[in-house]
């Protein structure tokens, strides 16, 4: 009896009921690999199934583009898309997009610098001018002056009826045994070699004078040191004391300027500035700033305060 396994050899015979369960699955097989459905009729319980006849290949050769226009749907119609648009689409979309940013930066910008100028008027109204210094010009008058302008016509010297102060340094004397005295009217007697003086720095220090009447000023100034040389011993009362650089003047409406002054010890002149024309029946003189001197006090030997000319 020659062994049924031997390789090469047919498969021994089945039982019937394996025969028939071996028949559906060989089908199910069959089918699910895509080969159709079995001729039931050609299965043969010694020979296993019939081969099927083979499957003429198709005719029609499958181009490969079509595989890929297959597997990726909307392919062809995207490129149909983009080949009916316009050719001058894209850049005139991004000429209107930088035409927009331009023109809303442009609009951001104007409505940046109209706050701007809103608060820089309404931080004006008040009537703080804070103008440089500036010697006086002639010329004009104050009907062509612009609001807020600094007057720039004619003045004249205004008259002051009293003078008063914060502080007085004590009387002393001169090399010559002179008594000298430091009162506030020192200051409008026309007169370098007299001055107000305080001891120490001055700084906060109010010199006040009173006009003979409510006036239009357009002019305010000082000589800002002792503007005084000792005429027995040579002495430089200018150099030795401390000299003003700075000082507010307020006038009797509430509004106020700032004079910066040159605080050298070799310029004794009338240091003049020009501001906005002003009424007033006052006008107050702060020290707000000092360069010191050898003596610990601080002197204004004049001021001058010029009225309006009509």
């Amino acid at each position: 009896m020659s062994d049924s396994n031997q390789s090469g050899g047919l498969p021994p015979d089945l039982p019937p009921e394996y025969a028939e369960a071996y028949r559906r699955g060989y089908q199910r097989a069959y089918e699910q690999a895509g080969g159709g459905g079995v001729d039931e009729g050609s299965y043969d319980a010694a020979t296993g199934p019939a081969h099927r006849a083979a499957v003429p290949e198709p005719t029609t050769q499958l181009n490969i583009d079509d595989l890929f226009s297959r597997s990726e749907p909307g392919n062809v119609a995207e490129e149909t898309e983009r080949d009916e648009r316009p050719a001058w689409m894209v850049p005139t979309v991004l000429a209107v997009a930088a035409l927009a940013l331009i023109l809303g930066a442009y609009i951001v910008g104007r409505a940046f610098s109209s706050s701007v100028a809103s608060n820089s008027a309404s931080k004006g109204s008040g009537k703080l001018v804070i103008p440089s210094s500036a010697a006086p010009s002639q010329g004009g008058s104050s009907a062509s002056q612009q609001p807020g302008a600094s007057y720039s016509g004619a003045t004249d010297l205004a008259r002051v009826t009293a003078a008063g102060a914060t502080c007085q340094s004590a009387d002393a004397f001169d090399a010559g045994g002179n008594k000298i005295s430091y009162q506030p009217s020192n200051v409008f007697d026309q007169d370098m070699s007299t001055a107000w003086r305080c001891n120490g720095n001055g700084h906060g220090d109010v010199l006040t004078l009173t006009l003979d009447h409510p006036m239009q000023i357009g002019q305010v100034g000082l000589v800002p040191g002792y503007a005084k040389t000792d005429p027995y011993d040579g002495a430089n009362r200018y150099a030795e004391n401390d000299r003003i650089t700075k000082v507010r003047w307020t006038f009797s409406d509430g509004s106020s300027v700032v004079q910066k002054l040159d605080g050298s010890a070799h310029n004794r002149s009338m240091q003049t500035m020009r501001i906005p024309v002003t009424r007033t029946s006052t006008v107050k003189m702060t020290i707000l700033d000092t360069v010191s001197g050898p003596r610990d006090t601080v002197a204004v030997s004049e001021v001058r305060i010029g009225r309006v000319v009509d």
